[in-house]
């Protein structure tokens, strides 16, 4: 099996610059290009072997364990917010071949990056030189390693922000669209926060600054949140799973004094990624501030977008103090979508001299930043077995 997949990945290794070529030229046959890329890249993350006890260790170990339940056992034993990714560790383990999880993972990630990329060309005029600029900018930038070492997440975010995609963006609001919001929540429950901020978008449209405001003072109150029903019990399935929401908000946003939040503490290398992408995060917000100030009434296709993505950075913002590195989780799902708002902003800043050269700066400085910062992320974590 192995040999056969090592066959497979290196003839989807060496089509792979094609793949790239042809989808910044933007030829007919743009969806086998798409399906290459996703597919070499879904290749590669089933060849990679955990040397730690990284979250992908975790699920291969709960794999195993699931492969040998019964389907009515296992379902007798899964909560609502795991439904959708205990039956995919169920069906993997039955089969024997554990890799297909990160697999999947990445092909998930790499195929909603390259939709979003090809649903933004459709509708924009861009020079080759942007289109390749923008698309190894957000390769760079997204992390490989974490779409198949932090899976949950990963996948249930990522199908969450297409979901965004094609409700904000493409106007397909349709079953479709409503299950991309609903079904991640039975992959990882925190993908919630995705169906609260379209919400919020709809409710505060009106009262940005109220938005805005509300996003910042989220900290407040999730604290006083867990305090008021810490004690209580509920009775409701419902009721039960708010308050395990905030249980587990809580946990991940004040508790640090646990193993990994002190290891990426005293972490040289966790610091310096972390003030790199503060950098990033804050200079593309403060641009997309601008141009809604300026141009957001103009282009009023793009309002409520831009108004999740300010919100969205926002929150990804106030993330950036917990020692966890869990502001990661939604870094790289925030510049997933950003190139469907980042084509008009950067047509706004070339009328600008101070925009292009600040652009120029974000743009080609942070392309071979984020590729060692991904390389070096691998390097000890996992081996490629080819």
């Amino acid at each position: 099996m192995n040999d056969i997949v090592n066959g497979i990945l290196i003839v989807f290794i060496m089509g792979f610059p094609v793949a790239i070529t042809a989808v910044i030229n933007k030829r007919k046959c743009f969806h086998i290009e798409k399906i290459w890329i996703a597919v070499t890249l879904a290749l590669l993350a089933s060849r990679l072997t955990p040397v730690v006890r990284t979250d992908l260790f975790r699920y291969n170990q709960k794999m195993m364990e699931f492969a040998e339940l019964s389907y009515k056992d296992l379902m007798q034993q899964t909560r609502l917010n795991d439904l959708l990714i205990n039956q995919m560790f169920w069906a993997f383990g039955k089969l024997g071949w554990r890799p297909l999880l990160p697999a999947v993972s990445a092909f998930a990630l790499y195929s909603v990056m390259l939709q979003i990329y090809g649903g933004v060309l459709k509708r924009t005029e861009a020079s080759k030189h942007l289109k390749f600029i923008l698309l190894m900018f957000t390769m760079s930038i997204v992390s490989f390693y974490y779409s198949t070492e932090v899976i949950r997440n990963m996948l249930a975010f990522t199908l969450s922000i297409y979901g965004v995609f094609r409700d904000l963006y493409q106007k397909k609001r349709n079953v479709w669209t409503f299950l991309l919001y609903i079904l991640p929540c039975m992959i990882h429950m925190s993908a919630i926060v995705f169906l609260i901020l379209r919400v919020s978008v709809w409710l505060f449209r009106s009262l940005y600054p109220l938005f805005l405001a509300g996003i910042f003072v989220s900290p407040l109150m999730l604290y006083e949140a867990y305090h008021i029903t810490k004690d209580l019990e509920f009775g409701n399935p419902l009721l039960s799973l708010f308050r395990q929401c905030i249980d587990s908000a809580y946990w991940y946003y004040y508790e640090f004094d646990y193993g990994w939040a002190l290891a990426v503490r005293k972490s040289g290398f966790m610091n310096v990624q972390r003030f790199f992408f503060f950098v990033l995060l804050a200079g593309i917000l403060f641009e997309l501030f601008v141009y809604h100030r300026r141009f957001g009434k103009e282009n009023p296709e793009h309002i409520k977008l831009l108004l999740f993505l300010e919100g969205f950075g926002a929150l990804t913002l106030i993330t950036f103090h917990i020692m966890d590195a869990i502001y990661l989780r939604l870094y790289y799902i925030w510049f997933l979508i950003l190139p469907a708002i980042l084509f008009p902003v950067i047509k706004m800043a070339s009328e600008k001299r101070f925009f292009r050269y600040y652009n120029g700066v974000l743009l080609y400085a942070f392309i071979p930043i984020g590729m060692v910062f991904q390389l070096y992320r691998m390097y000890g974590y996992v081996v490629i077995q080819i």
